[in-house]
């Protein structure tokens, strides 16, 4: 199996059915595979997989175990020699995710993968990727600086602002669309349960760091649309047009 798409859900399985169709609809040069994890949101979530994605493998956890612990729980359930973290609220509106396996299986030592987030208007969503966070960076960090900065180190963000279509390297790739080959995620020990939610990602992709890999912007790839959660603002995952 050369890739295994993990989906934790919580409540959103709306916004679940339109990703897996997504998915089907448009990941075609990719032996694949969906493992979803449901953090016992009591919405349905195995009928509705089991009558309309039945393809789809299913793992019901009884109790809400969070982002970290879900994802590793959906890890170990899959078979890929990649894994791909994918929000439910997220839909593939091309060959994104092919074009990112493609890094995963070419690039050099390659870490976490990811694509570029807008928001429903077009704008650039800052935190698709990201710098470490330093004493600096965190004490200086407010939108309205990073507006007037976005080319600075501090932010980690100036490759959304470059032209061309060279896969960049990195430091943090947004959480919501993160692809990682299976040695090196189950060599840093995937994602630390430390965390119930949010800086997962990044320390992800620190500990991806730290192992010797690069992590890696993929502008070349094509859209996925972020919804950013069940009652968030419509946004835009894109990495370049085909």
């Amino acid at each position: 199996m050369q890739f295994s798409i993990v989906i934790v859900n919580w409540k959103s399985v709306a916004y679940l059915r339109d990703c897996l169709a997504s998915v089907q609809l448009y990941t075609h040069e990719l032996e694949y595979e969906v493992v979803v994890v449901d953090n016992a949101s009591g919405d349905g979530c195995g009928e509705v997989l089991a009558k309309e994605f039945p393809w789809v493998r299913f793992v019901q956890s009884e109790t809400n175990l969070g982002f970290a612990r879900a994802n590793n729980l959906g890890a170990r359930h899959s078979y890929g020699e990649t894994l791909c973290f994918l929000n439910p609220d997220t839909k593939i509106l091309d060959s994104a995710l092919e074009k990112i396996q493609a890094v995963v299986r070419t690039g050099s030592r390659p870490g976490a993968v990811g694509c570029k987030l807008l928001n429903g208007d077009g704008t650039v969503q800052t935190s698709c990727i990201q710098s470490f966070p330093t004493l600096v960076n965190q004490a200086l960090d407010s939108e309205w600086i990073r507006r007037m900065t976005p080319r600075s180190e501090l932010w980690g963000m100036a490759a959304l602002h470059q032209d061309g279509t060279e896969t960049i390297p990195v430091q943090v790739i947004s959480g919501a669309c993160l692809t990682m080959d299976r040695k090196v995620f189950e060599a840093v020990g995937g994602f630390s349960e430390d965390y119930f939610m949010y800086a997962e990602d990044l320390d992800l992709c620190y500990k991806a760091a730290m192992h010797g890999c690069t992590n890696y912007y993929v502008p070349s790839a094509t859209e996925v649309v972020h919804r950013s959660g069940s009652n968030a603002l419509f946004r835009v995952f894109r990495c370049g047009s085909r």
